[in-house]
């Protein structure tokens, strides 16, 4: 009596023939060691997260594009809370209209030196610089 082997679905789909040019190789999980740092597996994370803050705007622009707001508001909260500095945030949320980010951007602004100069309010929106206006005010009162 010979014993037959019971074939997993995914051996039996995967399985070497003419008909297949792809084979699935499953092999032991590795355990972590003690030699193993946390920057390790943390430098990857990093490097995704500046990746999704790069392609946030074009996760935008198509959610603009196919009518999308719950899209587009998904990518604004992640947007609040990145690590961009608050100028590229002004810049995003004047152009998409995105008010609860430019909220998010002007209280970012901790200090009067650090409103746009001249140059950078002309490329705004009215709406846009009457609101830094706002926070510019906020700031030199909060000063006396």
């Amino acid at each position: 009596m010979s014993q037959n082997a019971v074939i997993s679905i995914y051996e039996s789909t995967f399985a070497q023939s003419d008909k297949t040019d792809a084979i699935l190789v499953v092999e032991p999980e590795e355990e972590n060691s003690d030699d193993d740092s946390d920057e390790d597996y943390i430098s990857p994370i990093k490097y995704a997260r500046s990746s999704y803050e790069k392609d946030a705007e074009k996760l935008i622009i198509l959610a603009d594009r196919f009518q999308l707001p719950a899209a587009k508001r998904h990518v604004e909260l992640f947007l609040i809370a990145s690590s961009l500095y608050f100028s590229a945030k002004i810049q995003i949320a004047n152009k998409y209209g995105l008010d609860e980010l430019l909220k998010a951007a002007l209280l970012e602004i901790t200090h009067i030196n650090h409103i746009p100069d001249e140059n950078m309010l002309k490329n705004y929106s009215e709406e846009t610089n009457l609101k830094i206006f706002n926070r510019c005010l906020e700031l030199v009162k909060s000063m006396r």
